[in-house]
């Protein structure tokens, strides 16, 4: 198919051409529909058939000049090309329209990829993903959006008096509908301390209230969820303390802070809870105490207001925008040579791009913050989003985001939690997502790991009805305990490591820091029979772990191992992090090259000799094309020859690899007839 961009083929031509279109109107009677240029009016002009390329402008120049004269799809492209994580655009950007899944003539909605280059194509040289970038935008039908729209004013800052209208429309929504946001409230508590707010003075102020000394104050309040940053900003400690219950100027406090009374204010509260100004900043014994009841705070409030897209104290919540890239756009989409039908135009990961991956949810706390909240506001950098238990909105949609697809942000699959009963473990594999994000958060003090998770761990145990073991659960401790560090990295790319200070047993992936991937095979049969298990938590430390073991059954197998950094792999593969050699284990002195291994702790050097625990066979699987098998790779601690500690995960594939752990029942015929074997031992 001839495609917009062959209407030139030099650069020259490109310009001349764009100069020839800043002189002219764009065509189009019909004021609704949005301004396009000549190479998006070609693109949707003509019938649009599914998994077709059709080029764009070559260069970013000429993106950008389009975008300058008012083409809204190439405004929409330059803005997410422009905010995209990693390598920026190319010069000669080679931009490329693909269309995805359906036909302009047979679906109500389409989804078109945009490809650019992020580097230079060089002469001879071979191309990889890694010199593309992509970005997704959904057209839906204008049939199928309509009930999701109401009117509402989008302005060129989100601290506007329409957000004022919509934030108390969305509250005062769900408060009246929702039957799930509104259970299981207990109006009877409230946090220790809370923030006064008063704005009715010349100089508007805040004192912090101690609720012991108002025994019948019980306020509805909200709750603030905030990146703290490397401000130096306000915070309550002893000496601090009497000056707060006194009263200080709303100026004294960091922009964040600010905004969220402004935000409360919106909302008619009076009463504000903020971390650093209600626990003692410098008490360690408030510290515990609080955060032992955190999950309390977020839970009971009223409401909570998320700075999501703030990664310091002092950016605050409100920012201004373009409100042409917060507003879907309609077009016409052809659906034959003289038929067409109008279609709205808007990024397909508006929520994710706007709060899953915003800076205020790479926190761990937050996990806990959002989770346990009945409904948030989330001030992102481009717009206002809902959340609550029922529904998930934006101003770009306000009634409701128009796809699930919009929502494949870890939280919007769960908020409804309560709405299942756990009769045959749907909700284990929802632990799994929590598990897997929560490990990409960033803590900054790393002991906080284990308590950060505790709050949601003790709301889940109410839904599962289920032992809490170290970031797992005893139902499925055998499915769990088959984790690994996804590429060997932690969130901010460094090596995954493991605690030097205890924090959880070996077993457990909470002692490690690096990106989880916690495995979903639940209920599958594992070949280890777990015979006991105990977590010792501290009596000190509330929420820390003391210690803790699992004794099993199972068959182990010797290996030692080598660094291999010359192996071609399926694109399974288990990469090794920074260019280190890839780790191969060793069976009676061959390397299998279809047996996968990955260390926990990417910064440590094994002893020579290590044993590897068969736990989970994938053959057992529906859909499995061969068999495979996972489990864990262990060292002797040295004080036992039955005491184990895990240092990594391996994965074999395939027959011949199996076999080298008897994998066949798993032992050999008449040595084991229930196919788990016969080593006892304990891992700490």
């Amino acid at each position: 198919m001839v495609g917009a961009g062959d209407i030139y083929n030099e650069h020259q031509d490109e310009r001349d051409w764009l100069d020839q279109e800043s002189n002219l109107p764009f065509p189009g009677h019909d004021p609704a529909v949005a301004r396009l240029c000549q190479p998006c009016r070609t693109f949707f002009g003509e019938p649009i058939v599914a998994d077709s390329n059709y080029f764009h402008f070559q260069f970013l120049a000429s993106l950008r000049k389009s975008a300058g004269l008012g083409c809204r799809l190439c405004c929409l492209v330059l803005s997410k090309i422009s905010t995209n994580t990693g390598p920026g655009p190319a010069d000669e950007l080679c931009l490329q329209y693909a269309v995805e899944g359906q036909s302009s003539t047979d679906g109500t909605s389409l989804e078109v990829w945009a490809t650019y280059r992020t580097s230079p194509a060089e002469l001879g040289a071979s191309e990889s993903e890694a010199d593309w970038g992509g970005i997704s935008i959904s057209l839906v039908s204008e049939s199928e959006i309509a009930d999701l729209t109401l009117e509402h004013e989008i302005l060129k800052t989100t601290a506007s008096e329409a957000n004022v209208k919509i934030a108390n429309r969305w509250f005062t929504h769900c408060l009246e509908t929702h039957k799930i946001c509104n259970r299981d409230v207990d109006l009877d508590w409230a946090p220790t301390r809370l923030l006064e707010i008063d704005s009715l003075k010349v100089s508007p102020s805040v004192r912090i209230v101690e609720i012991a000394e108002h025994p019948d104050l019980r306020p509805s309040y909200m709750a603030l969820s905030h990146c703290w940053g490397s401000s130096k900003i306000i915070t309550l400690t002893a000496k601090t303390i009497r000056k707060l219950k006194e009263g200080i100027s709303q100026s004294e406090l960091p922009l964040t802070f600010r905004h969220a009374i402004a935000a409360a204010n919106w909302l008619g509260k009076r009463y504000l809870w903020i971390d650093s100004l209600c626990i003692l900043q410098d008490s360690a014994d408030d510290w515990r105490t609080e955060a032992n009841t955190m999950r309390y705070v977020y839970k009971n409030a009223w409401g909570t207001i998320a700075a999501t897209g703030a990664s310091t104290s002092s950016e605050g919540c409100f920012y201004d925008r373009d409100p042409d890239l917060v507003h879907p756009f309609k077009i016409n989409v052809a659906e034959a040579s003289d038929l067409c039908r109008p279609f709205y135009c808007f990024p397909s990961e508006v929520w994710i791009d706007g709060v899953g991956k915003a800076p205020l949810n790479k926190r761990a706390w937050v996990q806990q913050e959002r989770l346990l909240s009945r409904r948030v506001l989330h001030f992102g950098s481009q717009q206002l989003f809902r959340e609550c238990h029922e529904l998930e909105a934006c101003e770009s949609f306000p009634q409701g985001l128009p796809s699930k697809d919009m929502k494949q942000d870890l939280w919007t699959s769960f908020k409804s939690l309560h709405v299942f009963q756990n009769t045959d473990g749907r909700l284990y594999p929802q632990w799994e997502r929590i598990a897997r994000a929560y490990s990409r958060g960033g803590l900054t003090i790393g002991t906080d790991k284990v308590v950060a998770l505790a709050g949601i761990a003790k709301e889940m145990q109410n839904l599962y009805d289920d032992e809490y073991l170290a970031g797992m659960w005893r139902r499925y401790l055998g499915e769990f305990l088959v984790w690994q560090v996804e590429d060997g990295r932690q969130a901010n790319g460094s090596p995954s490591i493991r605690s030097p200070v205890y924090r959880a047993p070996s077993w457990s992936w909470l002692s490690v820091d690096g990106i989880i991937d916690p495995g979903t095979a639940f209920g599958e049969r594992v070949v280890i029979e777990i015979l006991d298990v105990k977590v010792e938590m501290s009596e000190s430390d509330v929420g820390q772990i003391k210690s803790g073991y699992i004794r099993l059954r199972g068959a182990l197998r010797k290996a030692s191992w080598i660094w291999e950094p010359y192996l071609t792999m399926s694109t399974h593969d288990l990469d090794d992090v920074n260019g280190r050699p890839r780790l191969q284990l060793v069976f009676d002195g061959r390397v299998l090259s279809q047996v996968y291994a990955r260390l926990d702790d990417n910064t440590t050097t094994l002893p020579r000799t290590v044993v590897c625990l068969p736990v989970l066979p994938q053959r057992y699987r529906r859909r499995a094309s061969q068999p495979s098998l996972e489990g864990l790779i262990l060292v002797s601690t040295g004080d036992d020859d039955t005491e184990y500690q895990r240092v990594g995960y391996f994965r074999a594939e395939g027959e011949i690899a199996c076999s080298k752990f008897y994998f066949q029942g798993l032992l050999p015929a008449g040595e084991d007839p229930q196919g788990i074997g016969t080593d006892i031992i304990s891992i700490i």
